[in-house]
């Protein structure tokens, strides 16, 4: 269940902790700073594809930017903003009709407690309200269990798996 309060939704899974899913703002580049930090080598390389030390430059600048028309992005808190466990975003597709490209990393500790899920929410009815239609995931291989998650809450419309992983494009219901 997600509630609408104040420029911030707090959502919920019946069993689950209520999530406070937030909008990034521009002041918030230390809150993320030390998101990141707290994750895991391990966690870093399956959002990012790589061993990188910090957000990548472009990723934060566009996250930061608060154009979400262009990279919507989102955090997620169970009670200060200034320590998010969760950050959520959905880049613009680079061509009209193209899906947006979707990207969430949570804090190791915070993993698979609904923090996830809430931004994923949150994103797809803010995408919705912007015209978005689709939105689209790439995975690290033996990471497939991810698009199953997408694929219960959107419409699968098609998966692709090559050596570097797999992909799967959703529609937004």
């Amino acid at each position: 269940m997600t509630t609408v309060i104040a420029g911030s939704e707090t959502a919920a899974a019946p069993g689950r902790p209520a999530w406070t899913v937030e909008p990034v703002r521009p002041g918030d580049g230390r809150a993320l700073d030390g998101l990141f930090a707290r994750c895991s080598p391990d966690t870093v390389q399956r959002r990012f594809f790589a061993p990188v030390r910090a957000l990548p430059p472009a990723y934060a600048k566009g996250v930061l930017a608060a154009r979400p028309e262009e990279h919507d992005a989102v955090i997620a808190h169970r009670g200060s903003r200034a320590e998010p466990v969760g950050l959520g975003s959905l880049a613009a597709p680079c061509e009209p009709g193209a899906p947006a490209e979707l990207g969430l990393l949570v804090v190791d500790f915070w993993q698979r407690n609904g923090a996830g899920g809430a931004m994923l929410d949150v994103l797809a009815a803010r995408a919705r309200a912007r015209g978005v239609t689709h939105v689209l995931a790439f995975v690290l291989p033996g990471r497939s269990a991810l698009l199953g998650v997408l694929a219960r809450r959107f419409e699968p419309v098609h998966h692709t798996y090559g050596p570097d992983g797999l992909t799967g494009v959703y529609k937004l219901g």
